[in-house]
């Protein structure tokens, strides 16, 4: 549910957890393991009725695996905050804040439980994108030292997507036209647009 704050008159907003945890493809880094779990399970099953026992670790690693992205993906941390100066994403450890003069636009597009909020930077923004051969040396990181590649990534939310330069949150428990009011208060000078 999204939360307004009395003391500086602002915004907040659950972001899904998968996008504030991790980086961008970290979930299937899980799923990767998961497979890897039952391939050595059913290798090492064998003699009489290991049939059955290969079938159950394909299901039970199969459904758990399905369980944890659907957990990840339906319950959100509170990583996205707007106020009259500018805007922050992300939490204490990983933060990114841009003022209302970085800011283009901003648009809104409704999602199954929530919005997708997509920030788009102005032009004379600097930006750092992350190589595409940065973020899969990291998802093999993470794969291979799962607890230290996960603390080391940086998560989701706080990478920009390329064209046009723009910041995308997966807002969890508001509605389109919530995000539109709050946003436009907030920064009356930035074209606000709800899309779809």
């Amino acid at each position: 549910m999204a939360e307004t704050s009395d003391r500086a008159a602002g915004f907040a907003a659950y972001v899904r957890a998968s996008q504030t945890q991790f980086p961008r493809g970290g979930m299937w880094v899980f799923a990767a393991w998961y497979a890897v779990m039952a391939a050595v399970l059913i290798w090492a099953s064998t003699g009489p009725g290991a049939w059955r026992l290969r079938t159950f670790y394909v299901v039970a690693l199969g459904l758990a695996a399905l369980l944890l992205v659907l957990v990840f993906r339906a319950n959100g941390a509170r990583q996205f905050s707007a106020d009259e100066h500018g805007l922050r994403l992300g939490n204490q450890m990983h933060a990114r804040e841009l003022a209302w003069s970085d800011v283009a636009e901003v648009r809104i597009t409704p999602a199954g439980r929530g919005v997708r909020l997509d920030i788009v930077l102005g032009p004379a923004v600097p930006v750092a994108f992350r190589p595409a051969g940065r973020q899969a040396a990291d998802l093999a990181f993470m794969f291979f030292v799962p607890v230290a590649g996960v603390r080391r990534n940086i998560p989701a939310v706080l990478v920009p997507r390329r064209d046009p330069a723009r910041y995308q949150l997966p807002l969890l428990k508001v509605t389109a036209a919530e995000v539109r009011d709050q946003l436009s208060a907030l920064a009356p000078g930035i074209p606000v647009q709800v899309c779809g």
